[in-house]
């Protein structure tokens, strides 16, 4: 019978480990099957090899999921840990995350400097009298980035449990006079929820749903 070759770096093997495509989960993955191929005798079958790359990514899960408790709990010890994790469609590894990724919030001085260490900013091509379309930078914390735009996701997803005026806000931005496409009606959504973080962040409160308000 044939053996099994296997990329740990195409779509298939990323898309099986963390929503956010980390680099280092894909390292990981590469690590213990290039020691596999090492240890595997040549002979085994198909389904033989199959099942020690199950084994192998069995493993590899019980250790994400681990690491993700650690993280929590490390997390918890932070001040905008409850805050952040009070917000609807944000749970406790989201919240996690996002610490992660911006660190101190005390070193920006607005919500706008966050935007920028994002990549979310807006960028405006403009030539005399040509005035082109609006892009977000993409030059800041990809990893952040891709993290605000799952939470806003979830949220949408979320919305009949977990209400909250994000998903309100992006429900107005899609309806007529603006229309908004999915993606830009998310990066919109994603300046509010940091502007609302930053502002619960520093004044050391939760979340409460202020109904018919955007």
């Amino acid at each position: 019978m044939p053996l099994v070759d296997f990329d740990p770096r195409s779509e298939w093997a990323q898309s099986l480990f963390s929503p956010f495509g980390t680099p280092p989960v894909v390292d990981i993955v590469s690590l213990a099957v290039g020691e596999g191929e090492n240890e595997t005798p040549y002979y085994l079958t198909l389904t033989e090899k199959i099942g020690y790359f199950s084994d192998q990514l069995q493993e590899l899960l019980a250790k994400k999921e681990a690491l993700a408790k650690q993280l929590i709990n490390l997390a918890r010890q932070s001040k905008e840990f409850h805050s952040f994790a009070s917000f609807p469609g944000i749970g406790e590894l989201s919240a996690a995350l996002i610490i992660g990724e911006l660190g101190d919030l005390n070193r920006f001085d607005s919500p706008k400097k966050m935007n920028a260490y994002i990549g979310i900013d807006i960028r405006r091509y403009q030539s005399g009298t040509f005035i082109g379309h609006d892009h977000i930078n993409k030059c800041g914390n990809s990893n952040a980035r891709k993290i605000f735009y799952v939470v806003i996701s979830n949220m949408i997803r979320q919305q009949r449990w977990h209400p909250n005026h994000i998903v309100d806000y992006y429900y107005k931005l899609k309806e007529h006079p603006y229309s908004k496409k999915h993606k830009v009606a998310t990066v919109a959504c994603i300046n509010k929820l940091i502007k609302c973080l930053y502002a619960m962040a520093l004044k050391g409160t939760v979340y409460k749903y202020p109904k018919n308000k955007i």
